[in-house]
């Protein structure tokens, strides 16, 4: 079975204490609605008030217990929640600061419904106030022994039963990062070969590449970091700078300013259509000392001015790097940047697709060129910085529960088991396998790749065979070089895994 989604601004009726739609998105009565900034997009209840309440419908296709899981977010430190009645049946959900209006958890209530197939009115009484809501699901609660559960493609909520249950991720779409510790399966960004994933880089010259040392500043080597892993990536832009060699086209001119940035960027937005928009602008304000002070308020509108024009796009926004020339414009970036997260923060809020990017605080005095202009290996560093937010910002999750086994996914996978005892599978690709503690057993199979098991236990640990593997074909051999302390799996001619830390005279098959 899997979970049942309920969209919160989905709702049938409701009552809300202020007139008029406070987020002004997809309805047009009085319940307060926003984009969501979640990872799944959409919308998303806000400005809640205790006494407020909602209704639903839905449909329940098959008989058995669910548990309540509900994504949230409230930036107010206190007791915040809200009672849900369903089926005669009530579930209370509580949640407290979890760090910023846009930074959603899911929570879950203690209390399940046992509910039989068959259409539902589902009502939500808001218990507290100062907090938003995106979805809510029922999640199947497992009741058999050896229960199957699909974990999708991400942003899910599983529950295992009070047996053994194991959890597949053969149907994702891109490799995993699974921790039964925490109970999180983080799934890689991923593109695919039809569609590509448009970026625009927007800014100045330390996005167009000035100077004779670099002349594609960060853009060659963000584009090749993606390259590299494989992703089908396409920078876009109305015109095209820097080396040959990768996709040049951006929205970077040397020499401007915030407000000349603003005077073009809604045509290349209309005329691109990015997924995602990578702006660091506010350099040549600072060197030009055109009205400093007021640099932050021209910030805040641009960003106003993209989110307005492209509302689906997601846009990053970077503090600049250093300046070095003098103490005083030194100063003057450090004030100007220190401004930029509460922008993008108070943007979120209003629920725009915006994010903070830290590029100041990975870039020193020594990674500067010319006392504007970043090295070669500085821009290196501003590519990996980029890198590393788009795809910290694409990449779904999900939460499990009472889960003790895991297959991984047609993809390179990293699973780490908890310290109970985990039957764990990476499944196809070269996978790295942690057990994390307990009696666990790795599972191998011939056509699925290397798996790298990190702490096998001789003693405690079990390799399990399938795909009509015996034991009787398998070797154990010691490695050698920078292998010489672990042990590789063999099965004819083909490498099954390698135990890392393992002598091969200790196993005994």
């Amino acid at each position: 079975m899997s979970s049942i989604r309920i969209e919160a601004e989905d709702y049938k009726n409701g009552i809300d204490s202020t007139s008029g739609n406070t987020g002004g998105k997809y309805r047009f009565d009085d319940v307060d609605i926003q984009s969501s900034n979640d990872i799944d997009g959409g919308y998303a209840l806000g400005w809640i008030d205790s006494g407020e309440w909602l209704t639903y419908d839905l449909t329940v296709p098959i008989s058995g217990e669910y548990r309540l899981v509900s994504r949230v977010a409230s930036d107010v430190e206190g007791n915040h929640g809200f009672k849900v009645t369903l089926g005669e049946q009530q579930a209370n959900l509580n949640l407290g600061n979890t760090g910023g209006w846009w930074n959603w958890e899911n929570v879950e209530s203690s209390q399940t419904f046992f509910l039989d197939a068959g259409s539902y009115e589902m009502r939500l009484d808001m218990l507290g106030s100062y907090f938003n809501i995106n979805y809510l699901e029922l999640v199947p609660v497992s009741s058999s022994n050896n229960n199957l559960i699909y974990g999708g493609t991400g942003n899910n909520s599983f529950y295992g039963g009070n047996a053994i249950d194991t959890i597949t991720y053969d149907g994702a779409n891109s490799g995993i990062v699974a921790d039964l510790n925490v109970g999180k399966v983080t799934h890689h960004f991923t593109t695919t070969s039809t569609e590509s994933f448009k970026i625009m880089p927007l800014g100045d010259s330390n996005t167009e590449g000035w100077g004779s040392w670099d002349l594609g500043a960060y853009r060659d080597d963000l584009w090749q970091l993606f390259d590299n892993s494989n992703y089908n990536v396409d920078f876009v832009g109305p015109h095209a700078t820097g080396p040959y060699g990768f996709d040049r086209d951006n929205a970077g001119f040397s020499g401007w300013k915030i407000s000349e940035i603003a005077s073009g960027v809604n045509g290349w937005l209309d005329d691109a259509q990015p997924d995602t928009v990578l702006l660091m602008i506010g350099t040549n304000d600072i060197l030009g000392y055109d009205d400093v002070e007021k640099a932050p308020s021209r910030l805040n509108d641009l960003i106003d001015q993209i989110t307005y024009q492209s509302p689906d796009t997601q846009l990053l926004v970077a503090s600049i790097p250093p300046i070095s020339k003098t103490e005083e414009q030194q100063q003057q970036v450090i004030r100007f940047n220190s401004y930029i997260p509460g922008i993008v923060d108070s943007k979120a809020q209003q629920g725009k697709n915006v994010a903070f990017v830290d590029v100041f605080s990975g870039l020193t005095f020594d990674d500067l060129e010319d006392a504007v202009h970043p090295t070669v290996e500085g821009y290196g560093k501003v590519a990996n910085i980029w890198y590393d937010a788009i795809i910290d910002t694409n990449s779904p999750e999900d939460n499990l529960s009472n889960i003790e086994n895991i297959i991984g996914s047609k993809y390179d996978d990293v699973i780490i088991g908890n310290a109970g005892v985990n039957t764990i599978e990476g499944g196809f690709g070269n996978d790295t396998l942690t057990g994390g503690g307990g009696r666990d057993k790795f599972v191998l199979a011939p056509g699925e790749g290397i798996d790298t098991i990190t702490d096998y236990d001789p003693v405690e640990d079990t390799l399990l065979l399938s795909g009509g593997l015996d034991f009787q074909d398998i070797t154990a051999i010691q490695g050698m070089g920078n292998n010489i302390n672990d042990t590789w799996i063999i099965h004819e001619d083909e490498t099954l895994a390698l135990l890392t830390g393992v002598e091969a005279d200790s196993l005994y098959f």
